[in-house]
């Protein structure tokens, strides 16, 4: 690379790796551009363990000039193998106009996942008016299809609606990388209204699966009116079973009564010996507090519920808990505090027994019983606090040896970026 007057150039720069080469070549300035770029890997299995063969390769280029540029490019897949399925081929493309200014830009699709065809069209621009422009979405692959219009206006309000169907999930899993599976017909529309946030939702299917996550016969109704300033939720969520982490719940429900004063809400799920219950409302202004009165989980002769009722309050990108106690048995574990820009959080666990985990996780085996707090602060990206452990008749369902069976545990001091603790064989 050099420099060269009002830009820079470079030279057939190169760089060749194990798998992978790059080619960059061409010259910009403010008044012109003709910069190309060319990235190929041969063997995708080396980036991915689920992807067991194929190639890729990015061609770009850059033109119109820095001061307007303009990028055109393709990005293509070849014989491509990704969990267990065939891309035998896909392209995706790329036009952009005036990239740092007003954008036009269009992407395409072709080409096949697993025999079935792929093609889809989508437009972004940046209109003089300001906001942006989301239109002529239209992604087909196999069975599955995308389509929409979304406009977002100046004021960050949107309008229009986007819509998800297929019968067959699975048809986008070598593309994901994740099993999917099952039907879903969804469907999001946006309004802007005297000068708020409208949406509503819907979505049912008969069985949707996304990894070890299965939901059957679901359907959800929900409309939102004044969604960022003062909410009003209407609708129901439902779903016949849920099935997580190896344990299902069934006859899930959510309801939600909304009107300008509050939108009242009911939660409730049962399952293999497993309940759970909530109720609450949402209760608009300045700032939204969410205001549960009850909250409670229970499985055989264990629950853990609120103690008392309590306020979630959400306000300028920030979170405060108010009152928030649960008991457990004889123990209860209390917080509160803010968790925004800055965490200032406070955790005081009293005489909390471990085999409250079982209503979570059954057949988990801790017994024991825990006392501690903690002072919380920093960033979510960079936490720090002091804290204060002390576990008394630790057991765990392990066979150890027999001084080990029951212990104590006792830690203090600052907060660790991860804590890791272990029992003797």
């Amino acid at each position: 690379m050099r420099r060269i007057p009002n830009g820079f150039a470079f030279d057939d720069l190169r760089v060749d790796g194990a798998h992978l080469d790059a080619r960059i070549d061409g010259r910009a300035t403010q008044s012109a551009a003709d910069l190309g770029l060319s990235v190929t890997i041969d063997e995708l299995r080396r980036v991915d363990e689920r992807v067991s063969s194929g190639r890729a390769a990015v061609t770009a280029r850059l033109s119109g000039s820095l001061e307007r540029p303009d990028v055109t490019g393709t990005a293509t897949l070849t014989d491509v193998r990704a969990l267990s399925r065939a891309i035998p081929r896909l392209v995706i493309g790329l036009d952009a106009k005036d990239v740092t200014g007003a954008l036009d830009a269009s992407l395409t699709l072709d080409g096949q996942v697993s025999g079935k065809p792929a093609t889809g069209t989508l437009h972004l621009a940046k209109p003089p008016e300001g906001g942006w422009l989301l239109d002529r979405l239209d992604v087909d692959i196999g069975s599955v299809a995308l389509d929409g219009n979304i406009r977002l206006g100046p004021d960050l309000l949107a309008q229009g609606e986007i819509s998800l169907s297929g019968s067959n999930f699975d048809d986008l899993s070598p593309l994901v990388l994740t099993k999917l599976d099952g039907a879903l017909d969804a469907r999001i529309s946006l309004t802007a209204r005297n000068g708020g946030q409208d949406a509503t939702v819907t979505a049912n299917g008969s069985r949707f699966a996304v990894a070890d996550v299965t939901v059957r016969d679901f359907d959800t109704r929900l409309a939102v009116s004044d969604l960022y300033r003062r909410p009003v939720i209407d609708g129901t969520v439902t779903a016949d079973a849920v099935t997580a982490a190896g344990q299902t719940y069934r006859t899930v429900r959510l309801v939600a009564e909304g009107t300008p004063e509050a939108s009242r809400f009911t939660a409730s799920a049962v399952g293999q010996g497993f309940n759970l219950d909530a109720q609450g409302r949402v209760v608009p202004g300045d700032a939204t507090r969410i205001e549960l009165a009850t909250f409670s989980a229970r499985r055989g002769g264990r629950r853990l519920a609120l103690a008392q009722p309590a306020t979630i309050t959400l306000q300028g990108g920030a979170v405060t808990l108010s009152g928030v106690v649960i008991a457990a048995d004889q123990g209860r574990v209390a917080l509160s505090g803010t968790v925004g820009d800055r965490l200032d959080l406070s955790v005081d666990i009293r005489n909390l027994p471990l085999q409250a985990a079982e209503i979570v996780v059954p057949g988990l085996g801790l017994a024991g019983t825990v006392n501690g707090n903690a002072a919380i602060g920093g960033t979510l990206d960079n936490p720090g606090g002091t804290y204060r452990l002390n576990v008394s008749g630790l057991a765990t369902p392990r066979p150890v040896r027999p001084a080990c069976r029951r212990s104590a545990l006792r830690r203090k001091g600052a907060l660790p970026t991860s804590v890791q603790a272990s029992m003797p064989a």
